[in-house]
C-alpha cells in the first residue's frame, strides 16, 4: 500500500494494508493504491486552499480548527434555511429536517418489506415491551393504530435479545413476494405518544436516528432539548449516511429476488453484514463493500449493462450527497470529500462530513478526533477500484447472480488471479 494512504489509516486497519498488498499482486500490479493516494492528495489540497490555507505549511491542528469553524458556519446556514433558531425546541427542527428529505424531488425508491408482512412478523413474535412503552393494552390495538413497519423498527431496538433472535429466524421464511418498491420515508416520532420508547431508543442506540434497512423507513426520535450549534448539520449527515446503507441493502436484495434461497440471504444480511461475502484472492469482501463497486460501463455489451448490479444505486447515492448542496450551496465544500484526509504532525484529520460534524458537536480535542468514516470510505473506494474492470465485474456478478444449487457464494477467485 502507498505510504500516504498508510498514514491515513489507523493501526487497527493494518490487516487491510496487508490485504491491499496481496490484492495488488493478485490483480497484476495495477497501482490503484498509488492512483487513489494521488487523487486524495490533490483533492485535499484543493479543499485546504478553499479554506484560505496553504497545504504546504498547514498543520493538522490548523486544518482541524478551520474545519470546526466551517461546520459551525454551515450549521448556521442550515438553521437559517429551515427557518429555525438556536434555543428552539429540537422537535420543531426535526420536523423541518424530515420535510427536506420527504420532498418528492429527494425521494429514494427502495425494495422493502410489505406492511402486511411486517404485521404477520409482529403477530407471530409479539413485541411486549414495545406495546407497553407505547401505552397499548394489546398487540391488536397497537397494530390497528400504528404503522406495522414502524413498530417493527422500534421493536428491533427496544425488545430483548431473545425477541430479536426469533425475529431474525422468521426472515428465513420470506420470499421476494413479501417485498415491494416504496419511497423511503423519514418519520419523526410524535413527542407525546412516543416519548418513553424514544428515550429507550436513544439509550440503546446512542443517537436519535434509527433505521431497519428492510423497512424502507428512517425513524427520528424526539429529543427533549433545545437546539445547539452543530446539531442540525450532524443530523443531516447522519441521516444521509443511514439512507446510503438502506439503498445499498435494497439494491443487493433486489438482485436476489429470483434466488431460491432469498429468505436465508435476508436473514444473513440482517444478522451480520459480513455473513455474505464475495471472494478475491484469498480474502472475502462483505456485500456492502461490493455495493460500492463503480462499474466500468464502456466495454460492456447491452446485456451486461442491463445486468450491472449497482449502476442505479450509484446515481441514487450521488443524489443524496446533493441534498445538502441544494439546501445551501456553500455546503458544496463537503461534496466528494468522504475519503479525504490529512496528516502533518502527529494527528490524522478527516474531511469526511460525518467525522467533522461528530468532532465539532462533541467538542473533541484533536488527539481524540474521529476519522473512522474517512477510513471506511478509503477502504471501500480502494476495493472498488481494484474490482472495477470488465473481468472482475463479470466474476463478481457470477457470484451475485448464481443460484444456491450452482454456487452459494463459493470462492470464484481461487488462490491468486492475474488479470491481463
Amino acid at each position: 500500500m502507498s505510504k500516504y494512504l498508510a498514514t491515513l489509516l489507523s493501526k487497527e486497519t493494518s490487516g487491510f494494508k496487508k490485504f491491499i498488498d496481496d490484492i495488488e499482486h493478485a490483480t497484476g500490479y495495477n497501482k490503484h493504491d498509488l492512483k487513489l493516494s494521488s487523487s486524495i492528495k490533490l483533492s485535499t489540497n484543493h479543499k485546504i486552499r478553499s479554506l484560505g490555507l496553504n497545504p504546504k505549511d498547514t498543520t493538522s491542528e490548523e486544518l482541524y480548527f478551520a474545519l470546526n469553524n466551517l461546520v459551525k458556519l454551515h450549521d448556521k446556514f442550515i438553521v437559517a434555511k429551515i427557518d429555525s433558531k438556536y434555543g428552539a425546541p429540537t422537535s420543531a427542527v426535526m420536523d423541518q429536517i424530515a420535510a427536506t428529505f420527504n420532498k418528492p424531488t429527494n425521494h429514494q425508491n427502495v425494495f422493502c418489506i410489505k406492511p402486511s408482512v411486517a404485521k404477520k412478523l409482529l403477530t407471530k413474535n409479539q413485541p411486549k415491551q414495545t406495546t407497553n412503552l407505547l401505552g397499548y393494552r394489546s398487540l391488536d390495538s397497537m397494530i390497528k393504530n400504528e404503522d406495522p413497519k414502524t413498530l417493527l423498527s422500534l421493536a428491533f431496538y427496544v425488545e430483548s435479545e431473545d425477541w430479536r433472535d426469533k425475529y431474525l429466524d422468521q426472515l428465513k421464511n420470506l420470499s421476494a413476494n413479501d417485498f415491494e418498491f416504496k419511497d423511503v420515508k423519514l418519520i419523526v416520532l410524535n413527542k407525546t405518544k412516543f416519548k418513553k420508547i424514544s428515550n429507550k431508543i436513544i439509550e440503546v442506540n446512542g443517537h436519535n436516528v434509527v433505521a431497519l434497512e428492510n423497512t424502507g423507513q428512517v425513524l427520528i426520535a424526539q429529543l427533549d432539548t433545545r437546539l445547539k450549534v452543530g446539531f442540525s448539520i450532524l443530523t443531516y449527515a447522519y441521516i444521509i449516511n443511514r439512507l446510503k446503507m438502506m439503498i445499498k441493502f435494497s439494491t443487493f436484495v433486489q438482485n436476489q429476488k429470483f434466488n431460491s434461497n432469498f429468505g436465508e440471504i435476508i436473514y444473513k444480511l440482517s444478522l451480520d453484514a459480513d455473513s455474505i461475502n464475495f471472494y478475491l484472492s484469498k480474502y472475502h469482501l462483505s456485500w456492502d463493500c461490493i455495493a460500492d463497486l463503480t462499474s466500468s460501463m464502456d466495454e460492456l455489451s447491452v446485456e451486461e449493462k442491463e445486468d450491472i448490479l449497482f449502476r442505479e444505486q450509484s446515481s441514487n447515492i450521488s443524489e443524496l450527497d446533493k441534498i445538502l448542496v441544494n439546501l445551501e450551496p456553500a455546503l458544496h465544500f463537503w461534496f466528494d470529500s468522504d475519503n479525504l484526509g490529512y496528516k502533518k504532525g502527529k494527528n490524522i484529520v478527516s474531511l469526511n462530513l460525518l467525522d467533522a460534524c461528530y468532532n465539532f458537536y462533541n467538542h473533541l480535542p484533536i488527539e481524540k478526533n474521529s476519522h473512522v468514516f474517512m477510513e471506511i470510505a478509503i477502504n471501500r473506494t480502494l476495493i472498488a477500484r481494484y474490482l472495477d474492470s470488465k473481468v472482475s465485474n463479470e466474476l463478481i456478478l457470477k457470484q451475485v447472480n448464481s443460484t444456491p444449487e450452482e454456487n452459494e457464494f463459493i470462492q470464484i477467485f481461487k488462490n491468486k488471479v492475474v488479470y491481463s
